[in-house]
């Protein structure tokens, strides 16, 4: 408390393990704090209450939120952020949280995500497809980076929404078990913006046919991952 808060901002943004921020030593830090990114990486130790406790502390609205590899982060943390933050974000990183968060709190705060360009929720193991489809629809315009990377949950339906996200660049869709040929055909039809593409591991998907998808309808594609497909070694 005794630190200004410029001084304590620039404390936590050269921090990159933040163990041993939480509880009381989290309010104290984030008291008054007035600048635009929250980045509290490896906090194994953070707990959804003390997101709820910092959040009405804090001076401003973020427009950097990254709560990489938290591991107890659920709806109740990540909501109280985005109750103060949802319609200035443009950066947003939840990977690798508890499998509890299902996508309740971005599902409730999606229609504020009215600037919102780069979005990783790699690891969201919980996350159900209502919420993706929820936030496509109030995106499409905005996203520019997409990591779905492990959210095994999500179906057909939910990643036949990115479709709309015309403006995609970086989309990774790597172990989506559930996705289809077809889907993401349909969705590199329509992103023809993309430069990277990573469905490694999307164990329905054909390589081969994918392949002749990018070369035919993505004349920016820089990156192109397919490890672990089926007939890769077709063509």
């Amino acid at each position: 408390r005794r630190l200004p808060p410029p001084l304590r901002a620039r404390l936590l943004a050269r921090t990159t393990n933040s163990r041993l921020i939480y509880g009381e030593r989290l309010i104290e830090l984030f008291r008054g704090f007035s600048g635009d990114t929250l980045r509290l990486a490896y906090a194994s130790n953070l707990r959804p209450e003390d997101l709820v406790a910092v959040a009405p502390l804090l001076a401003a609205p973020l427009r950097v939120v990254v709560l990489e590899n938290v591991p107890m982060l659920n709806d109740e943390g990540l909501g109280a952020v985005l109750a103060t933050s949802a319609a200035t974000l443009e950066h947003l990183d939840v990977s690798m949280p508890s499998e509890a968060l299902s996508g309740a709190s971005l599902l409730e705060f999606a229609p504020n995500f009215i600037n919102l360009s780069h979005l990783n929720l790699s690891g969201c193991k919980g996350l159900v497809s209502e919420a993706l489809v929820a936030i496509t629809s109030h995106v499409s315009s905005t996203l520019r980076v997409l990591n779905l990377a492990q959210c095994r949950r999500l179906d057909n339906e939910a990643v036949l929404t990115l479709a709309s996200c015309r403006g995609l660049q970086r989309l990774t869709m790597r172990g989506l078990w559930k996705i289809a040929t077809a889907t993401v055909v349909e969705v590199l039809g329509a992103c023809r913006g993309l430069r990277l593409l990573d469905v490694t591991s999307c164990g329905r998907v054909s390589g081969a046919e994918v392949l002749r998808c990018a070369a035919g309808r993505c004349t920016e594609l820089r990156e192109l991952l397919v490890g672990a497909l089926a007939d890769i070694g077709d063509e």
